[in-house]
């Protein structure tokens, strides 16, 4: 793909409340195209995180899908007037090579009036060779007033076999700004010979949603996963017992710091660490063997 060239199915998946052929209804569409469990009134959609919160209910669908492999469009926000943002639609790509310099995106549709917005949707690219610096996108969509919650983010699954220059620092999954921030959705990017785990918390309620696959060199040999509360996180992981590990953070993807970290095994090959992240709107995090 070009630098001029995108793929877009930005609002293409569930729709939000007041809108189109969901126009008789508050709550935004979600997970099976329906209204049941949606967002209500004034909230975001949910997707990979969860939906921002308005000023009214503050009720949101839950997340929904597989981190590994989004098969799933973004639900839509919420309204009690004008429309909530539609989710994003889905993109799959299988192909020998991908050469991306242009965008592939999946935004969630941003909230008019007191609507929420969407969540971001899906997409999925596995190939032998990724190659570029293109930007992937699957970001919720903003609400459109100081009342009303942003959509989560999405879900990005990227697989490639050979080495990559691809920077995923171009890859995001934000969530929408508004009364409350939407939750950032899930990334993967892994190569066959070896699987990074990486933290992703946003400005939204974080989740553990946020976390990672985990995997290092096959040392690991289970799913991290996280849990917490503001600053205060919990990783936790499978591993060969006795190893020494490492929590180490960046903000760009491309410089990663150690930080300060209780490191413990619980019981043999079963992990946790504690840190408090930083004060930042964005930061990833990673846990590496010694």
């Amino acid at each position: 793909m070009s630098t001029n060239s995108r793929i877009d199915v930005s609002g293409r998946g569930y729709l939000g409340g007041y809108s189109g052929a969901n126009g008789a209804n508050q709550s935004g569409r979600t997970l099976g195209n329906t209204i049941v469990g949606g967002s209500t009134r004034r909230n975001g959609g949910s997707y990979g995180g969860l939906g921002g919160f308005g000023n009214t209910e503050q009720i949101v669908n839950g997340v929904y899908g597989s981190f590994r492999d989004p098969n799933e469009v973004g639900s839509g926000g919420g309204t009690d007037n004008g429309e909530g943002g539609a989710g994003g639609g889905l993109v799959r790509i299988t192909a020998g090579t991908i050469e991306l310099s242009g965008q592939i995106l999946a935004n969630g549709g941003n909230g008019s009036s007191l609507g929420g917005g969407g969540s971001g949707g899906g997409i999925k690219l596995t190939a032998g060779t990724l190659r570029g610096g293109g930007q992937v996108q699957a970001n919720g969509g903003a609400a459109s007033s100081i009342y009303s919650g942003g959509g989560g983010g999405g879900r990005i699954a990227i697989f490639h076999e050979s080495e990559t220059t691809f920077i995923l620092a171009n890859v995001s999954v934000s969530g929408g700004s508004g009364a409350g921030f939407g939750a950032s959705g899930s990334v993967l990017m892994e190569q066959a010979v070896f699987v990074p785990g990486d933290a992703v918390v946003g400005a939204g309620r974080p989740t553990i949603e946020q976390i990672i696959a985990a995997g290092n060199g096959g040392d690991t040999s289970g799913q991290l996963t996280a849990a917490g509360a503001g600053r205060e996180m919990i990783m936790r992981w499978a591993g060969r017992p006795g190893r020494g590990y490492v929590v180490e953070s960046s903000m760009n993807f491309a410089t990663w710091v150690p930080i300060a970290a209780v490191v413990v095994e619980r019981t043999p090959g079963q992990y946790e660490a504690l840190f408090t992240r930083p004060v930042s709107t964005k930061a990833f995090f990673r846990v590496r063997q010694e």
